[in-house]
């Protein structure tokens, strides 16, 4: 007679990356150094782990059909692009070039690979530093994750995530300068006299423009 042996449920390996909602929009200024421009989710599916083994960025504007904003690489804008996992930089820094054009990857090959277990998620952020002041970039615009590579940990076969999903926006304001004004409470002129202790002799304010992240 006919024995009925086990069901056999058959998952196709699953990865997937998302932005990370619980990261805000981001506000810099030019110069500035180590700035989060993008952090994202990346998930393996439930069927089996995966080992990521290389994450590709590129702008927004370029990958996502949805973004409105003028395109321009990320090398128009940023240099010194790292990956980090928490405070771990993942593979090596990217130095874009300023004359690189819309669409441009920028391709973090990891070694050893970023291992996700199946039906977990870690969280990635991409870094950079700013460049000067004049550079051509659109404020709005974000980065995007477009692809995650890796393979199963069990079938060590290859999986690729393959999307453009855009991150947080950008926007790039002043210098990084402070100002200095004098405050109202400054006493009016007058005449001190040697020997006379705590006399003030004027009281000025330090500010930053309210629109740029100190």
């Amino acid at each position: 007679s006919n024995q009925q042996g086990n069901t056999l449920i058959i998952s196709s390996l699953a990865l997937s990356a998302t932005k990370n909602v619980s990261v805000g929009n981001i506000q810099t200024v030019y110069k500035a150094t180590e700035v989060t421009l993008g952090s994202y989710v990346i998930s393996a599916g439930a069927a089996e782990g995966v080992d990521v083994s290389a994450v590709t960025f590129e702008d927004s504007t370029t990958s996502d059909a949805t973004a409105t904003n003028a395109n321009y690489s990320l090398g128009a804008a940023f240099t010194n692009l790292r990956l980090y996992k928490g405070t771990t930089q993942l593979g090596s820094t990217v130095v874009p070039n300023t004359s690189d054009a819309a669409g441009t990857d920028y391709t973090f090959n990891i070694t050893p690979a970023l291992s996700i277990a199946a039906g977990t998620s870690i969280t990635v952020d991409l870094k950079g530093d700013v460049l000067a002041s004049g550079l051509t970039w659109s404020n709005g615009n974000e980065t995007a994750i477009v692809t995650v590579e890796g393979s199963g940990q069990t079938s060590s076969n290859s999986v690729t995530f393959s999307a453009g999903i855009s991150g947080q926006t950008i926007t790039l304001t002043g210098s990084g300068d402070i100002g200095l004004t004098i405050d109202p409470t400054t006493p009016s002129a007058a005449i001190t006299y040697l020997g006379q202790t705590d006399v003030i002799l004027g009281i000025w304010k330090i500010n930053q423009p309210s629109s740029v992240e100190a």
